[in-house]
């Protein structure tokens, strides 16, 4: 492995390894409940780190990210941009669905990482700018070194997010009485 990863692969790991640990023993109606109608959930949280995930690693290998989402299994992932693609969150989804879509998304992301080159890092990809994901004037050419640090800073954000929703979801759903 490119030694200048392994700070990366190392972090990248670690933060896939509390993700998926955060997600056990969650009852589906947590994944599905927002603050508002509309509003982000755990549910689309996650798809929404995992899809961009793909499209990222999609990028550095060469794929134009505009027809990834045209890919056979790319409806996976497409709820995780409710606001961006105008449909519904996912909603009723077991939590086995979304640890198997990060699991198997990692291993394809740990996969590049570790035949990642140090002439590759250096070269460029095409890939939505920032705030600018599905649109036609989004792209822009990125380095794959700022790219493989946005992955990670991307899923800590999300991460973030996913840990306020799910102590909102503790505190403002009142929880039977028994």
């Amino acid at each position: 492995m490119n030694p200048e990863l392994l700070g990366l692969v190392s972090n990248y790991r670690l933060s896939r390894t509390i993700l998926l640990s955060d997600l056990k023993g969650l009852k589906t109606e947590t994944f599905d409940w927002s603050v508002a109608p509309g509003a982000v959930t755990v549910g689309s949280s996650l798809l929404h780190i995992v899809g961009f995930e793909h499209l990222l690693v999609a990028s550095i290998k060469g794929e134009d990210v505009r027809r990834v989402t045209q890919q056979p299994g790319w409806h996976r992932f497409a709820p995780g941009f409710p606001r961006e693609l105008k449909i519904p969150p996912p909603h009723g989804l077991p939590v086995e669905h979304y640890r198997d879509l990060l699991v198997e998304q990692g291993s394809v992301t740990l996969g590049l990482l570790e035949k990642m080159t140090p002439e590759r890092l250096d070269l460029t990809s095409i890939f939505y700018a920032d705030r600018k994901i599905f649109q036609e004037d989004g792209l822009e050419k990125k380095e794959n070194r700022q790219l493989l640090v946005a992955l990670l800073q991307h899923e800590q954000y999300h991460r973030g997010q996913i840990t306020l929703l799910k102590h909102l979801f503790g505190v403002l759903i009142p929880q039977k009485q028994r």
